[in-house]
């Protein structure tokens, strides 16, 4: 794990990072005012950044094995954003977003299963408050439809997100941060691929060429930076605080909502959001003077 200066520094990046996913609303919205299906949406924030990775993406190469092992990662956790949309056809929304945000449970589990970290007890008190959030956030009533089989299908989203934030905490350190971002997107868009070809995308892109400049410029702010900051800080961070502090983005989603979208200020959501917070601030509290020298959570 790394030193405690280093692994706040790298939570604050990943913060950094995840208040910029948390646009994704807006931008959803604006593609969906426009034509544009969840999937193509999904794609362009993927095409962007690897566009612009690209000159970077032969370094990673000369790693051998662990290029092969981030485009492997990459699209494991894209192949789970297409079963993100498949469930999406058969469960509802709120059914599917709570199960997505069970992932920084399956990332803690993961890192100890092949790595062998601790599992410690605020790190589980942190996702047990991410997951009643998500939880909480659900309009009573809502979580209903679909059969185990879907469900089954909806557990491959956060599985591949914790996939890939191990990965990218882990295995892949020893790869420069902007080729290491480099190979798993385009690893990710790789893995996208085949949805094109299983689902009907629907137009690349907005047909009026003002609105097709505003959507790419839009995909371009929530993708390229943060997709920086979320591979550099989980390198500091370490996989559990990565998926903990991955949680924000809800929180940035909700004020999005709010304050851009114009969704209704409700008290469950506001709930929600106070245990996010309360579960990332519990997540890098200070250590007592006594263990500081201790391991981090």
């Amino acid at each position: 794990m790394a030193t405690e200066p280093d692994y706040r520094f790298g939570f604050v990046l990943v913060l950094i990072a995840s208040a910029c996913f948390g646009l994704g609303p807006a931008l959803g919205q604006f593609a969906a005012e426009n034509g544009l299906s969840p999937l193509v949406t999904t794609v362009w924030r993927f095409v962007i950044p690897v566009l612009v990775l690209s000159p970077f993406l032969p370094r990673a190469f000369a790693y051998g094995r662990l290029a092969f092992i981030g485009l492997a990662v990459g699209a494991i956790a894209a192949l789970g954003m297409v079963a993100y949309f498949t469930a999406l056809r058969h469960l509802s929304v709120a059914t599917v977003s709570v199960i997505y945000f069970t992932f920084p449970l399956f990332t803690i589990l993961l890192d100890r299963i092949l790595f062998g970290e601790r599992i410690r007890g605020r790190a589980v008190a942190a996702c047990v408050l991410i997951v009643a959030a998500a939880v909480v956030v659900v309009p009573r009533g809502s979580l209903t439809g679909g059969g185990a089989e879907m469900l089954l299908l909806a557990l491959a989203s956060p599985a591949g997100f914790a996939i890939l934030i191990v990965a990218l905490a882990r295995t892949l350190k020893p790869i420069p941060v902007l080729s290491r971002a480099s190979i798993g997107l385009t690893g990710a868009l790789v893995g996208l691929a085949p949805g094109l070809l299983i689902f009907d995308p629907g137009p690349l892109l907005p047909a009026a060429p003002q609105a097709a400049a505003i959507f790419i410029g839009f995909a371009a702010i929530t993708t390229v930076i943060p997709q920086l900051l979320y591979t550099a800080g989980s390198g500091h961070a370490g996989a559990g605080l990565t998926a903990i502090a991955g949680a924000f983005e809800l929180v940035v989603a909700l004020l999005v909502g709010w304050m851009w979208l114009g969704d209704p200020v409700l008290t469950r959501e506001v709930i929600a959001g106070l245990l996010i917070i309360a579960a990332l601030a519990s997540a890098v509290a200070p250590f007592p003077s006594r263990v500081r020298g201790g391991p981090q959570p």
